[in-house]
Parts: structure tokens; sequence; C-alpha cells
């Protein structure tokens, strides 16, 4: 029982260390990086280039989104909108309609801006759920670990007498016939 309540000591003590001190400076590292995209975009527009207004204001609004939500952006908030995507048909149109103008934009530096804005947006969601990485790994090890032993239990509901004979030998007890 010591074992358990030092484990969680030291779990209460990771959280609060990642929550207050690491994740907030990746955090403003991160929205700064933002910053220097939006900056980027409006750069690319003052020059004039190829990029209309539309696709323009919509890469623009999607970087302000970005570090406006910055810190409410986690695996909460994916999952809440997958389901919401799912559900809501006029919900998951807009959300397209506005990704496909994104996409087919012509300006390759615009596209580069929003790979990287892609990218920035992936490393906050890990930042956001940072903390809950050792929480989750025991979970999902469990869940691996009950799946390959369902898959090798199956296996072996399956096997013939002889071929069970095989796999667990037992000299002093005799063949089970049927």
């Amino acid at each position: 029982m010591e074992y358990v309540i030092f484990v969680f000591v030291v779990l209460a003590i990771w959280h609060w260390w990642y929550e207050t001190i690491l994740a907030p400076s990746l955090r403003l590292e991160l929205r700064f990086k933002l910053f220097k995209l939006r900056d980027e975009l409006r750069d690319l527009k003052i020059r004039g280039a190829v990029l209309d207004d539309k696709h323009f204001h919509y890469l623009h609004d999607s970087i302000n989104n970005a570090i406006h939500f910055l810190p409410r952006l986690d695996m909460a908030m994916l999952i809440y909108m997958a389901r919401r995507m799912r559900d809501d048909k006029e919900f998951n149109a807009r959300v397209t309609a506005r990704s496909k103008v994104l996409d087919d934009c012509k300006s390759t530096e615009a596209m580069e801006i929003r790979t990287k804005t892609i990218h920035l947006v992936a490393t906050v969601l890990s930042v956001n759920s940072g903390a809950w990485f050792f929480y989750l790994i025991p979970v999902a090890l469990a869940m691996l670990c009950y799946q390959w032993t369902k898959n090798i239990v199956k296996a072996l509901t399956a096997l013939s007498a002889a071929d069970l004979q095989t796999v667990a030998p037992d000299s002093t007890s005799p063949a089970v016939s049927v």
C-alpha cells in the first residue's frame, strides 16, 4: 500500500510541476511562434503576393483562433469537436468547406504558413495534454495487454488436444480424450 501512495505522490508532484512550470513556458514559446506566423502572413499580404482576400482572412482567422484558444486546446476539446463533427452535419459542412478553401490556396508561402500552423497546433495539443501522459500509459498498456491476452486465449481455445499438448506438455496427466 505504501508503494501505491508513493506513486500517487510522485504523480501529483509531476503533474504540479508540469502544469505550473513546464507547460506555461512551452505555451508561451508556441504563442510567440504563432505570432510570428501571423506576422509573416500579414507581410505576405502587404508585399502583394498572389493571395486573395478570402484565403488571407481564413488563414489569419485560423492563426488568431489558435493564439486565442491556445490554453484550451487539449484532447478533451479534440474529442468534443470530433463528436460534434460526427453529429452536427451543418457544422461538419462548414468546417469542411472552410478547410477546403484553405487547402485550395495557390500561394506556396501561404500554404507553408498553414502547414506550420497545423504543426504548431498539434504541438499545442501535445503540450496541453502532456500531464496526462503518465496517467494514460498504464491504461493504454492494460488495454493492449487485454487485447493481446484475449487473442491468445481465443487461439488457445481453438487448439486440438494434440496441439495443446505440444504447447503445454503435461507428463503427469493422461491426455484428455473425447
